[in-house]
């Protein structure tokens, strides 16, 4: 029971339910988050398969104190890639799905991305249409853009020594083998 009935839109709540906090999650929203970066961050990662993104691989910034964005933290685990380094998942998975009566996304149950995809589908719809209509979600742009950035920032001395650190060295001191996590840098 709520201490007072609240409408949100149409609807007046009197009993705290599922319904209320999603839509008090909807209609409140705007007041804590920047909406249109967490929407497209659903996007993103969806699209890119990177299933520890909405677990852990995010910083929940804000320049305000009151109103959150992501910035993303490491996107080792994107393309079917998973946390050992391996590429198991299919491309065509979604945030729904189970692979080995296990949860494809960690953080799937999370309340914020189910919060997200379940208050916003049309928003999600609307943006990712304008995304790709527009020309800037395309495989193409999105790859050309990948590796232009990686070029500059990423010189192939860099890609070597990391090698060498986490997996020759590892093996040569350790005895331990993750030869198949060197990816190198995985441009096409």
């Amino acid at each position: 029971m709520l201490s007072s009935p609240i409408t949100y839109g149409e609807t007046t709540y009197t009993n705290d339910t599922a319904e209320y906090r999603l839509d008090k999650f909807k209609y409140e929203i705007d007041d804590y988050l920047i909406k249109d970066d967490f929407i497209f961050y659903y996007i993103f990662t969806e699209v890119f398969l990177m299933i520890d993104s909405r677990a852990k691989n995010m910083f929940f910034t804000t320049f305000d104190g009151t109103h959150w964005f992501l910035l993303p933290y490491d996107f080792d685990t994107a393309n079917g890639i998973n946390n050992e380094g391996a590429l198991v998942f299919d491309y065509d998975l979604e945030d729904t799905d189970k692979v080995n009566n296990e949860n494809v996304f960690n953080g799937q149950e999370s309340t914020l991305w189910l919060n997200i995809r379940d208050a916003f589908k049309s928003e999600i719809y609307a943006m990712y249409d304008k995304l790709r209509t527009s020309g800037k979600f395309s495989y193409e742009v999105i790859n050309t853009k990948m590796n232009e950035h990686q070029s500059k920032c990423w010189p192939e001395a860099l890609w070597n020594e990391d090698a060498k650190l986490k997996y020759l060295d590892v093996y040569l001191t350790e005895g331990e083998e993750y030869f198949d996590m060197c990816q190198g840098n995985k441009r096409t």
